[in-house]
């Protein structure tokens, strides 16, 4: 199967996907529901963009791109670090896992400039704290060994 049309296939999933929830969504109360409703229509937009880029004339060029190699250990390694993530923002909590989640990230794409990653790193904490705890006030895990 072409590359253009899978892309439409999965554009057209998700957007699907998308509008279900956005339905399932508006049974929730208004508190909670405002943040998922955003989020969803991202995703949305982002289904549509990705329906309608096939339309271009120049998508052969701009978005066709074949992948040769496969780098499977990467793959698995990546796989590997999203579970230790997953696990260690309940041990240790959601901040600090994430620092070193970034941090080991970046050294695997081959970031070797440690300016970059510091600065990605309190950019990204930044930004989550500001959104979850400032605006949301959802209190992210603290973990088990920092937990009351």
């Amino acid at each position: 199967m072409e590359m253009k049309k899978i892309d439409r296939i999965i554009g057209f999933v998700f957007l699907v996907f998308v509008i279900t929830l956005y339905l399932i969504n508006n049974t929730y109360p208004q508190d909670v529901k405002g943040y998922t409703q955003g989020l969803l229509i991202l995703l949305g937009v982002s289904s549509l963009y990705l329906i309608f880029r096939t339309k271009s004339k120049n998508w052969e060029k701009r978005f066709n791109k074949t992948i040769e190699n496969v780098n499977l250990s990467r793959i698995l390694t990546l796989f590997i670090l999203l579970v230790i993530y997953i696990i260690g923002i309940y041990i240790i909590g959601y901040f600090p896992i994430t620092v070193i989640f970034i941090t080991t990230l970046l050294i695997l794409l081959n970031m070797k400039n440690w300016k970059v990653i510091l600065m990605t790193n309190i950019f990204l904490i930044s930004i989550m704290y500001t959104l979850f705890i400032l605006f949301l006030k959802l209190q992210p895990p603290v973990g088990i060994f920092f937990g009351d």
